[in-house]
């Protein structure tokens, strides 16, 4: 009897966890994050969301409490995601994203980085490593991080 008030009581707990677990993306969590642009092949139909086209690909811009807010059903749409940051730290960036450098450029004024991260499922590949992150910083202090790679430019 005591095995079944025990096994009852696992199942209990286990229940409540699935219940009240909260669906997060480590990625939206970071700090700093400016605002974040979705690729999609479709628009985004929402007043807080600012439409680009190009071609046959949509740029859906939002604020991060937006993206946040409708996380799944964005995410679920698109090809990519960028996020803008302004004053980031790279290390610290770095060291969140917990990124593993595979490649860096230099083009003009910026500074670009192709890696991988944990945190993201999709990916390419770039001298047969995987990466699934690019990061562009600006002499100015400005980053965009693009998942897999950036799709809107720098």
């Amino acid at each position: 009897m005591k095995k079944l008030i025990v096994f009852v009581m696992i199942l209990c707990c286990l229940a409540s966890t699935a219940v009240f677990k909260i669906e997060k993306n480590v990625l939206f969590e970071l700090q700093g994050i400016d605002r974040v642009c979705f690729v999609s092949d479709e628009k985004f139909d929402s007043e807080s969301v600012e439409v680009v086209v190009s071609g046959s690909q949509f740029f859906n811009y939002c604020s991060l409490a937006t993206a946040k807010e409708n996380l799944k059903k964005f995410a679920n749409k698109s090809q990519g995601v960028q996020l803008y940051f302004e004053n980031k730290d790279f290390e610290v960036l770095k060291k969140e994203l917990k990124f593993q450098e595979v490649t860096q450029m230099k083009i003009e004024n910026l500074t670009i980085y192709c890696g991988y991260t944990p945190f993201y499922q999709n990916c390419v590949y770039v001298e047969n490593k995987k990466v699934n992150v690019q990061i562009a910083i600006s002499d100015e202090n400005k980053i965009v991080a693009g998942f897999p790679v950036i799709l809107t430019g720098y």
